[in-house]
């Protein structure tokens, strides 16, 4: 009796093992690490001290960051949680993060993590327009929560956006709203001690205006007006005051009714990105004699797609990730170009991952 049970348990195990090695098996995906970057122009040392990251599935739950560099192809393991699209900075903070995964604001600065999130249940489920703060103390771990009230909007507004900038050592929080067929703007400076918001600034924009980007001093709100003629209002942190700067009109026949799908700027730089039927097009602004200097694009397709457009700008070169798609499609290209010698010093194509978008890193080392 006893060596048939020993004889019925080892044939259970076998079949447990025999079982998870199966679903282990089947858990397995076939994941292609040879990874190139197809380069048409220019060498990959142009990378130099910047990074292109992506992530790769490479089994069930099981996730690998993809990092190219100036040297080669990293794999590094990492989190991520496919069903709600949220990465590390999610996931090793929930604490923070926890009810609020989605569409967050979100800025690290030395020593805190802070994220503010407009009520998502306003107006239909909720008549709360409050916002939460949540920031957490990177040394000792300790997370504060608090709720600000926001009696400027009521159930009437649409939100457009919210954003975070860390300006002038503080940090504000931007929300815009449709409000009677304009776009209105309201700054709140972010009490990083009490997790508060406190109101600063408000302002209506003439026609239209979905672009705003920040530097160390100022914000910048594009507008663009009813003769579609290009403004920048500018909002200085220190005098919490509102300069404006009209855009000279851009020569280009080819943009003469186009508006701009996004801008970015240093101190020697504005350079607006548009859509046009096959590709994007850059025209450079120098921002001292306010005179267009350059333009360039690379056309990629022949029909007409969508983008999803991630660059920065580092002294006198401007790094550009164009995650392309079309009805058929979507491919990622990668170009770096030199704004002083006016020349390309990288073209090439990324390898097909679609788990995310592309996105920079700067290599610290």
């Amino acid at each position: 009796m006893k060596m048939n049970r020993l004889l019925i348990t080892g044939i259970l195990c076998a079949a447990t093992i025999g079982g998870y090695a199966w679903i282990s098996k089947s858990n397995e995906i076939k994941v292609d690490k040879n990874l190139t970057i197809k380069v048409t122009e220019g060498s990959l040392d142009a990378l130099d001290h910047m990074e292109i990251e992506n992530l790769l599935k490479v089994g069930a739950n099981r996730f690998e960051k993809v990092v190219f560099s100036a040297n080669g192809v990293l794999y590094e393991p990492t989190k991520y949680d496919e069903l709600r699209g949220v990465g590390e900075d999610v996931l090793e903070n929930l604490d923070v993060f926890r009810n609020h995964p989605y569409g967050r604001s979100l800025i690290t600065t030395d020593n805190q993590l802070v994220m503010v999130k407009f009520n998502e249940k306003f107006p239909y489920a909720s008549n709360e327009s409050s916002v939460a703060v949540h920031i957490k103390n990177l040394q000792t771990g300790q997370v504060q929560k608090e709720e600000s009230m926001i009696s400027e909007i009521n159930a009437s507004n649409y939100i457009v956006n919210e954003t975070l900038h860390e300006v002038a050592g503080a940090i504000y929080y931007v929300l815009c709203i449709h409000h009677e067929g304009k776009e209105k703007y309201f700054i709140y400076q972010v009490d990083t001690k009490k997790a508060q918001l406190n109101f600063v600034f408000d302002m209506e924009l003439a026609y239209q205006t979905a672009l705003l980007k920040s530097d160390q001093e100022n914000l910048y709100f594009l507008e663009q007006l009813e003769d579609n003629t290009l403004n920048f209002k500018i909002w200085n942190a220190h005098t919490k005051t509102i300069t404006e700067q009209e855009i000279p009109v851009n020569p280009d026949d080819q943009l003469t009714s186009a508006y701009p799908i996004d801008f970015i700027l240093n101190e020697k730089y504005t350079i607006f990105a548009y859509s046009l039927a096959q590709g994007l097009k850059y025209c450079i602004l120098d921002r001292n004699s306010l005179q267009w200097i350059d333009s360039f694009e690379w056309s990629h397709v022949d029909e007409n797609f969508g983008v999803g457009l991630e660059w920065t700008m580092q002294k006198d070169q401007l790094y550009i990730l164009e995650n392309v798609h079309t009805s058929n499609e979507r491919a990622s290209f990668v170009s770096i170009y030199d704004l002083k010698g006016k020349k390309f010093l990288l073209k090439a194509q990324l390898p097909n991952l679609t788990l995310t978008s592309y996105q920079w890193a700067r290599n610290e080392e």
